[in-house]
């Protein structure tokens, strides 16, 4: 029997809302979705484009009669990245919040723009991520602003530390794995740096893509030279922003306890797209 065109326009308006309650719920609590990988609006330099997703690698069976162990609490870290940590105004180039569970085999990373913009209760008015950040600095009470906008959209994130990283930092992080091998090619922080700023500061779709495919390289280098997240660790706490900071070291501590094993664990990445903006306050 033949549907009533009214009854057809009914339910396909209902699935519709449905669709969109889901949505909303999803990002208001923090649950994370997957998207497809985001692409740049332009044409990258040679070097960028080279980079091709990575293979992800899966944990290894246990032995029969053995249990896993239950998950723990979800733990998260924002990195907050800056062209000079050391300046009187550093410059933010860019905000991560990265995100396990003890006992899974999974790394989520949510990459936020400078320029997106939050409406947060604890300041007045709408402002970018990069204004928040630098408000932050001005109060110097840490980077209680920058948590807000975070966990405003993402309410769902616990997070247990935050640590500031800038360009020289990761230029030596990279530089002590012997680089990164793009396409036979190994090129140290420097090199990549210097692609990275052919990409203008407003270009957020290159940019995000790049930071993509490098963070997910590095991951995958650190790994096949048996780095682990205490190697990490020692490399961050010897940075002089963190020894300063005994408070910060204690939580970077408590942060990397039980993170994963990196060999046997995979990058979900995500982009903080211009849809997700404004509409939640803390």
């Amino acid at each position: 029997m033949r549907l009533p065109r009214e009854s057809l326009l009914f339910l396909g308006l209902s699935t519709a809302i449905c669709a969109l309650v889901g949505l909303v719920f999803g990002i208001s609590t923090g649950s994370l979705i997957d998207p497809s990988p985001p692409r740049a609006s332009s044409t990258p330099p040679a070097t960028a484009s080279s980079l091709a997703p990575l293979p992800t690698s899966t944990a290894p069976p246990l032995p029969q009669g053995v249990s896993p162990a239950p998950p723990g609490p979800q733990r998260s870290l924002i990195l907050i990245g800056v062209d000079d940590a050391q300046a009187a105004t550093p410059q933010l180039e860019g905000v991560w919040v990265i995100t396990f569970q003890p006992g899974i085999n999974e790394y989520y990373v949510i990459s936020f723009p400078p320029s997106a913009r939050f409406h947060l209760a604890s300041l007045s008015g709408e402002m970018s991520m990069r204004d928040i950040y630098a408000e932050d600095l001005r109060q110097q009470l840490g980077f209680h602003f920058v948590r807000d906008a975070v966990q405003s959209r993402f309410r769902a994130f616990s997070i247990e530390a935050d640590v500031v990283l800038d360009r020289g930092d990761f230029a030596g992080l990279v530089a002590s794995i012997g680089g990164l091998d793009l396409t036979g090619q190994a090129l140290a922080g420097p090199e990549l740096l210097s692609n990275y700023d052919q990409y203008p500061v407003d270009d957020n779709a290159n940019r995000m893509f790049f930071q993509q495919q490098v963070f997910k390289l590095l991951f995958e280098t650190m790994a096949a030279q048996s780095w682990t997240p205490g190697s990490l660790l020692t490399y961050i706490e010897q940075l002089p922003q963190v020894q300063a900071d005994p408070a910060r070291e204690s939580a970077l501590d408590a942060f990397f306890v039980g993170a994963p094993v990196f060999p046997d664990s995979t990058i979900i990445w995500h982009d903080y797209l211009p849809e997700m903006e404004i509409g939640a306050t803390p």
